[in-house]
């Protein structure tokens, strides 16, 4: 289903979660795993290496910025060596590693284009503080993505902190790949569905029967509101029963993010497969996300289609 699956890495206890999924979805599907590391240019190049380049006494920040370039080369090769490592345990010996320099975001989809699915962790090492559930890179992945893209669930203490990353080095340089044990997650397998008759909804219940065909899982599907939701349910239904795969479906009088968790709570579900960004940009911005709202909400594996 999934042929050839891209898993994005930074260091960060977010992206060692994707990993560990995309390794599970791989030993799965027999997919090819590619990897990358993007070395961001505004890191290298932004505001802080400005700042701290004299503090190392140097006239200019160009000295600084190799050391930066230097310093977060070798954290890519090792982080991307660690990943290949556990993917060769995993049964996948053949992993494409890719050590990227540019603009986060642009290069992710550079890559996602050769892509089936797109593996991510949901805040990288560099989201920041706050609590917006996904990281601005991820945002703009989701809105452009070609293809699938899956984001780990969260850890146990992000709860919309600082997105749990390593943390640079006290020189501006990054510190090492993060290490910290942890089980590898199991195949998903009973999957709800955010339905709400948009088109990426649509598409993202296609996803989540032929996924379920092929991990005989189970789908969920459920819809917010009151009786009107009851529209959007009757054609997924109809496509549930047309599959043959075990469904079950509720309507669920809540805003979105309330009736997907409580859909997942009593269903048990283990990821979600949702729309994402349905509506314009000028929309989240004046009124909110309701992706956004949504990821907040649960705590398990999403994909997220457009």
């Amino acid at each position: 289903m999934f042929p050839r699956i891209l898993v994005t890495l930074d260091g960060s206890p977010d992206a060692r979660r994707a990993s560990q999924l995309a390794l599970v979805l791989a030993e799965r599907f027999e997919s090819r795993v590619s990897a990358q590391f993007v070395i961001d240019t505004r890191v290298v190049e932004g505001p802080a290496v400005e700042t701290l380049a004299p503090l190392w006494g140097e006239m200019s920040s160009r000295p600084f910025r190799a050391e930066v370039m230097e310093a977060w080369t070798a954290r890519g090769d090792e982080t991307l060596a660690e990943f290949a490592g556990r993917a060769v345990t995993a049964g996948r010996e053949h992993v494409e590693r890719h050590l990227d320099v540019g603009v986060a975001e642009e290069a992710i989809l550079a890559r996602a284009a050769g892509a089936d699915l797109v593996v991510m962790g949901r805040r990288g090492e560099h989201a920041g503080f706050g609590r917006h559930p996904i990281g601005s890179t991820v945002s703009r992945v989701l809105r452009r993505a070609p293809h699938p893209v899956l984001l780990a669930a969260p850890g146990p203490a992000d709860g919309g902190g600082n997105g749990g990353g390593d943390g640079d080095g006290a020189n501006g340089a990054p510190a090492g790949p993060a290490t910290a044990a942890a089980a590898p997650p199991s195949l998903p397998r009973v999957c709800a569905v955010a339905c709400d008759g948009r088109e990426p909804s649509i598409r993202a219940l296609d996803l989540a029967v032929r996924y379920a065909e092929a991990v005989d899982g189970e789908v969920r599907v459920v819809a917010a509101g009151g009786d009107e939701a009851d529209a959007v349910l009757e054609p997924a239904q109809r496509l549930l029963h047309d599959h043959g795969v075990p469904w079950e479906s509720a309507r669920l009088d809540a805003d979105p993010p309330e009736a997907v968790a409580e859909a997942l709570a009593r269903w048990k579900a283990d990821c979600l497969f949702m729309g994402a960004f349905g509506r314009s940009r000028l929309h989240d911005l004046l009124l909110g996300s309701r992706t956004d709202a949504i990821l907040e909400a649960v705590r398990v594996p999403a994909f997220l289609v457009r």
